[in-house]
């Protein structure tokens, strides 16, 4: 053998005849190595390719080509499939099996209120399962694997939430939440709980979501083509490589950029896809006008298609747009609210989204202002609808905010009476499915109507109770006082003043007296003498409340000394849930005993360890079996004790929603819906969860009286690092009184952040309060009381 070259004769070749060249780059074992060239290989079969220029990695010019070989993929993939043998039906209903029980166990894991405390350990192995449901997805029905599985709004909203607020697991959750909403129950539920992106910022962090393909489905192959079948094209080892490489590196990229922090360039973050980044291409000037505009575009994308597979969902969305482009003048809604219009139809929006049984859904709202106007907005938002029922009290003060979303109705002269026109303007196909009350003044309305459309079982009213009326405070004391181990507030209760001037001296001074019915430190005062007790009692008698009430009976109650503590609850069948637990902070202003100056919400584990059974046992004393309570507990030497109970959800405005959304991820008006359902209710926690920042609600106090001119303190606090939301209804040309109440505020802020920067906005709105919170027309200045 020579050395100077390889042997190219046919019988040297171990593994055939015929013309052989060397070849440098071939992964096989057999064949000669040559003497000269100790890396080459002999090989028969083969000719050697011409050496190809290593090229640089390719850059993001040549998408277009990327994109080409992304739209032949699943061709190249369904061939493949074609040539593969047909399967096993018994093997593949196994796994299906193996899969939904394994997805089903983690969904479970995951609803469990420590879902955040074992993030990691439930976490993995519910990747592992969607991992094998995205296998299956090739053959199966998404609603066969995925459908079936609860609760799902739950398993979503800690998704999104995950993914905003750990980049570590970005991808991970990219890749989850493109499985899971492939499933039409899953993205319906994923668009009617509202987890759509509600401002710019928060929409380029959910890009990898909401902008998703479906995959393609690879039907089983036909036995009677498979012999039929082209061969696939002939490609080398190298070139396929290659490509795969390519296309791997793209993906990475393109995942990367997608997920990057809104605070980045925008032009990166909008490369998803070329929908994409047509939607909202000029928005990368950063102008903000243009951002909400390129988003507002981006959000109808995304939702038309969904609300147009449900019909009624689609007039409802149009419907609004008309509303909040003020198509639809408030007069005549206005005269049709007041029975002045006869024969004038509004349309009814009795469902929000797809019907889920034969008959629509119903809500009955009784009296719904402050935080009950947001509850519209919630019930709306669950897919339901809408009808209010305005008590005798409230029927000739309409509120304006939400005319012609909703139908409405007046009390009637009796119960009866009531129910049958509450029936009586319902659509045809519609249906009932609670009555919650939407403010103080429709409790005892809401709970007869609850009875007598026989609602008890749906989370909604309670029977009455034996011993009187729940809304009275003296009353809820007076049953107090009956249990062992619940302490109860000395008081005394009277309409006139001679009933009750003995009997108060036991009590001691100072000495709380405000009405037995009433909200919001209405009426509220503290005595130092029992010449002031005497004066506030008569001043009371002939003083009409701002929250109406049957009883003028007037209540006279020792001062407590303690920490003020409020808890939210949600309660069905008898079960209760606490939602949020906040401390009050209070002070004299304005020559206001109780003048509210923030409401700060408390982690359960900084709470005293008895508040919250403390609180249970007061609503099971109560007889309160469903629906949401809103309970003040004073914390005192002595333990607990109840100050009052509202059956209600918690008012002032329905500021703290954002809030306790952003802290729990729930709110105490979310979870009122929730107790209609019973997996809903079951998902909620025991106790709130850790919170994931720090907040305050913040009520602002006017220690000045007259004609607004302008708000210079509003824009300064708009501008504050930790600023949430600003709730006021003053404008220029508004009239101001000094704050006494909380029927008086300046307005409602709600911080958010960090504990050091709310701290230092806090002493920066304090001293605006003080010095330039608003430029008057006309100033009366009212100093009584102090800051």
């Amino acid at each position: 053998m020579t050395t100077g070259r390889a042997m190219v004769s046919g019988s040297a070749s171990p593994v055939g005849s015929g013309p052989s060249q060397l070849v440098t780059s071939w992964d096989c074992t057999s064949g000669y190595r040559t003497p000269d060239r100790p890396r080459g290989f002999i090989r028969c079969f083969e000719r050697k390719e011409p050496e190809q220029v290593v090229k640089r990695r390719q850059s993001t010019s040549s998408i277009d080509k990327l994109s080409h070989e992304a739209l032949l993929a699943p061709a190249r993939e369904l061939r493949r499939m074609s040539l593969a043998p047909p399967v096993d039906a018994e093997k593949a209903q196994k796994e299906l099996e193996e899969t939904k029980n394994l997805l089903e166990k983690c969904m479970s894991d995951l609803a469990d209120q420590k879902m955040y405390d074992q993030m990691l350990e439930k976490f993995r192995p519910f990747l592992t399962a969607l991992s094998r449901a995205e296998q299956l997805l090739r053959r199966e029905q998404p609603e066969t694997l995925l459908g079936f599985l609860e609760p799902k709004g739950r398993i979503l909203t800690f998704l999104l939430e995950l993914h905003q607020q750990k980049r570590q697991y970005r991808r991970q959750t990219h890749c989850s939440l493109n499985v899971l909403l492939q499933c039409d129950s899953w993205l319906d539920v994923y668009h009617r709980e509202g987890l759509l992106a509600r401002t710019p910022q928060e929409l380029l962090l959910a890009l990898p979501m909401l902008q998703r393909r479906r995959v393609s489905k690879i039907p089983e192959p036909d036995l009677l083509k498979v012999v039929e079948a082209p061969s696939p094209p002939v490609i080398s080892p190298t070139r396929r490589a290659a490509v795969e490489a390519d296309a791997k590196v793209m993906r990475e990229k393109r995942l990367r950029r997608a997920t990057r922090r809104p605070e980045e360039s925008l032009e990166d973050l909008l490369i998803k896809s070329r929908d994409q980044a047509e939607a909202l291409d000029y928005a990368a000037g950063g102008d903000s006008d243009e951002v909400q505009v390129a988003f507002e575009t981006f959000h109808r994308a995304v939702a038309d298609p969904v609300e147009a597979r449900c019909g009624k969902h689609l007039k409802r969305r149009q419907l609004q747009r008309q509303i909040r482009s003020r198509q639809i003048q408030a007069d005549p809604v206005s005269r049709f609210f007041r029975g002045e219009a006869e024969g004038l139809e509004i349309t009814s929006l009795l469902c929000a989204g797809p019907p889920t049984g034969p008959a629509l859904p119903v809500v009955v709202l009784t009296d719904p202002i402050s935080t009950g106007a947001f509850l519209v907005d919630i019930v709306l938002s669950r897919g339901f609808g809408v009808l209010v029922l305005w008590s005798k009290e409230r029927a000739e003060s309409l509120p304006i905010s939400h005319k012609g979303v909703y139908k409405a109705v007046k009390e009637q002269v009796s119960i009866p009476e009531t129910v049958k026109a509450i029936k009586g303007a319902l659509s045809p196909g519609s249906a009932i499915i609670a009555c919650i009350p939407g403010s103080e003044y429709g409790v005892n309305l809401a709970d007869l109507i609850s009875i007598w459309l026989g609602l008890l079982a749906n989370g909604s009213g309670n029977r009455p109770f034996p011993a009187g009326d729940r809304r009275n405070k003296h009353l809820q004391s007076s049953v107090l006082k009956g249990i062992a181990g619940c302490r109860a507030i000395r008081e005394v209760c009277g309409c006139a003043w001679e009933e009750v001037r003995d009997s108060c001296r036991e009590l001691g001074l100072p000495m709380v007296v405000k009405p037995v019915q009433s909200g919001g430190t209405d009426g509220v005062k503290l005595c130092h003498s029992m010449k002031a007790v005497e004066e506030h009692f008569r001043h009371l008698q002939a003083t009409p409340r701002k929250v109406a009430s049957s009883d003028h009976a007037i209540l006279l109650q020792e001062f407590m000394v303690g920490q003020e503590y409020v808890v939210d609850q949600v309660s069905r069948d008898g079960v209760h849930k606490t939602i949020m637990t906040w401390v009050y902070e209070k002070q004299p202003a304005n020559g206001g005993d109780f003048v509210y100056l923030a409401m700060r919400p408390v982690e359960t584990k900084e709470c005293p360890s008895d508040l919250i059974p403390y609180t249970r046992s007061v609503l099971d004393a109560l007889d309160i079996q469903n629906g949401a309570t809103h309970a003040e507990v004073m914390m005192t030497a002595d333990g607990p004790c109840l100050i009052e109970v509202n059956v209600r959800v918690m008012g002032g405005n329905g500021s703290f929603i954002s809030l306790a959304r952003l802290l729990t991820g729930t709110s105490h008006a979310d979870a009122v819906l929730d107790c209609i359902d019973q997996k809903r209710f079951d998902a909620l926690p025991d106790v709130p969860r850790a919170f994931q920042a720090s907040g305050l609600v913040v009520f602002l106090i006017s220690y000045s009286s007259g004609i607004v001119a302008s708000t210079p303190g509003y824009e300064v606090m708009k501008k504050m690092d930790s600023f949430l939301e600003l709730h006021t209804s003053i404008s220029p040309g508004s009239a101001v009184e000094v704050t006494v109440d909380t029927f008086t505020f300046a307005g409602i802020l709600v911080l958010a952040g960090s504990e050091d920067q709310i701290w230092a906005d806090i002493v920066e709105v304090r001293r605006l309060e003080k010095e330039g919170l608003f430029c008057f027309t006309e100033t009366n200045r009212f100093q009584c009381g102090g800051a």
